[in-house]
């Protein structure tokens, strides 16, 4: 037996039905392990798969039981390791699955996610997990028409599903930590507003807590950054500027406070000396900082696994509960110091 049969055309799985005088659906419950069948008939049946150098057709076995294992990864911006973290994650979790990942960069451009979701559906991919600033209703109906398996971030979808985390609660408990260490002047580098997950409930996690410890919000110790080092770099700088008098400030993201704290030290300010910060997420980064950076840790990985995980049960159409929750905690490191 050759793979090429003489003629060079590739053995099919109908050859392989052939030559082991079996049926082709006998063939194809062996190959997909869908149904049992005799000991005798699966070892003659793959011994021709062996003899001819056999390979199933992807594409074909994909049609055949409406299923690619592969699901779709649509984020925001890789460059920012929270990104990588949460990717490895899903590819991990869903290797152990036998499954493939498709990812896909927007680059916080909304238009591209549209044109993405529409390609991972021409492509069929079995489900599709989104980490991006844009609620189910963003979509345009998009997840109603195909039917597709989703899994959001941060966000409560309506009839979708989600995972996230107390942003609001975690947010208000660091800004809370630092009034507790003395500090009444509290700068923020938070995102925009239409970031309706953890951007918007960060934020008001920083005012509600001003506000319960009779604190006034100044705007002028605050500015809008988009999760990279460089803008809180560059938010800092703008805060600095103003010539508020501040003593501590609270970033909604390690990478921006990473950069914020570069931008102290441009300033000649030092930390937690003459300026006190907490950021938040608890990137790899965030340990390897001198002073290592107190933070909000959320486990990424795990995340990015449980993510994957929620999705395999949707695509199998388990039920999934509409919103699950990570646990985040308070991490206390080096870079706040208590005034009294």
């Amino acid at each position: 037996m050759k793979a090429d049969k003489g003629t060079g055309q590739k053995v099919t799985i109908k050859d392989v039905a052939r030559m082991a005088g079996v049926s082709l659906s006998t063939v194809s419950r062996i190959l997909n392990k869908s149904k049992p069948v005799n000991d005798d008939v699966r070892d003659r049946v793959l011994e021709v798969i062996k003899a001819t150098g056999f390979k199933p057709n992807a594409v074909a076995r994909s049609m055949i039981l409406k299923k690619t294992k592969v699901i779709g990864v649509l984020i925001t911006d890789i460059s920012n390791r929270y990104y990588g973290e949460l990717v490895r994650g899903i590819e991990n979790a869903s290797a152990v699955s036998g499954y493939s990942i498709m990812l896909f960069d927007s680059n916080f451009d909304s238009s591209l996610e549209m044109k993405y979701l529409e390609l991972m559906h021409e492509k069929m991919v079995d489900g599709v997990i989104v980490y991006t600033r844009s609620s189910l209703a963003d979509f345009g109906g998009f997840f109603e028409r195909t039917g597709m398996p989703v899994i959001f971030s941060n966000i409560s979808p309506g009839s979708g599903h989600s995972i996230t985390l107390d942003n609001y609660a975690m947010s208000y408990k660091a800004v809370e930590y630092l009034v507790r260490c003395g500090h009444r002047s509290i700068a923020c580098i938070h995102t925009t507003q239409d970031d309706e997950g953890s951007g918007r409930d960060r934020f008001s996690g920083y005012k509600d807590a001003l506000r319960d410890a009779t604190i006034k919000f100044d705007d002028k110790l605050v500015q809008t950054g988009d999760y990279s080092m460089n803008s809180g770099y560059n938010c800092t700088q703008n805060i600095v500027a103003a010539k508020v008098p501040f003593s501590a400030m609270f970033v909604v993201s390690d990478e921006m406070a990473i950069g914020a704290m570069a931008s102290l030290a441009d300033n000649g300010l030092r930390i937690p000396d003459d300026v006190s910060i907490i950021g938040f997420d608890d990137i790899d980064y965030a340990k390897f900082c001198r002073p290592k950076l107190t933070t909000v840790h959320q486990p990424i990985y795990k995340t990015g696994t449980i993510a994957c995980n929620l999705l395999l049960k949707l695509i199998r159409g388990e039920h999934v509960q509409a919103c699950t929750t990570v646990e985040a905690e308070l991490i206390i490191r080096d870079s706040v110091k208590m005034l009294r």
